[in-house]
């Protein structure tokens, strides 16, 4: 069971362990991988300065400022998931699953902090009365064009927040598949 200069098993034609990649890693690659290290650490760096200025600077709105750094934490989580992913090549559909959940979090987050930062929400609702909402969105309903058009009110708007949802829900419950079926061995990625 070689492994050669590119990480290749030449045996059973799995991922690399980690310890097989790194090793196998030339010096400029190396000083590549501690380039992307720093990169990330200054990326951590600078989501805990920009968590501590809005945090200072709006005390009184903690759910604003809740969802607000959830969406500035979202570049730092996936540098960390990405380097993670680097160094040990095994873990790709778990990062893949983290990466997805990520968003997807941060997309829920996203529509709360619209109309936590309207702060208005009588008025955004009193100025889109008049507008329609289409329900035959991407990807689930899109070729549902059968659905029918409503107005926008409380309700509709709740309704509106779960379309939005669609994408990252679909995609982590396709990721999850993926990644049973990669556990029980039934699943080679490119098959």
């Amino acid at each position: 069971m070689g492994v050669d200069k590119n990480c290749t098993n030449r045996d059973d034609n799995e991922w690399p362990r980690s310890h097989h990649f790194l090793s196998s890693l030339a010096a400029e690659e190396q000083a590549m991988v501690g380039i992307c290290s720093c990169l990330c650490f200054l990326n951590i760096v600078i989501f805990i300065d920009n968590t501590y200025f809005v945090w200072s600077k709006n005390v009184n709105m903690k759910r604003t400022v809740l969802a607000t750094v959830w969406m500035i934490g979202l570049t730092p989580a996936l540098s960390l998931i990405a380097l993670l992913g680097m160094m040990t090549p095994r873990i790709y559909i778990f990062q893949d699953m983290l990466t997805i959940l990520c968003i997807a979090v941060v997309m829920y987050k996203f529509v709360h902090l619209i109309i936590a930062y309207g702060r208005f929400y009588e008025k955004i609702m009193e100025n889109v009365r008049t507008k329609r909402i289409r329900f035959n969105l991407g990807p689930c309903c899109c070729c549902c064009f059968c659905l029918p058009t409503a107005a926008i009110n409380r309700t509709n708007a709740n309704k509106v927040k779960w379309m939005i949802l669609q994408y990252p829900i679909l995609s982590t419950a396709i990721t999850v598949l993926t990644m049973v079926t990669w556990l029980n061995e039934n699943y080679k990625q490119g098959e």
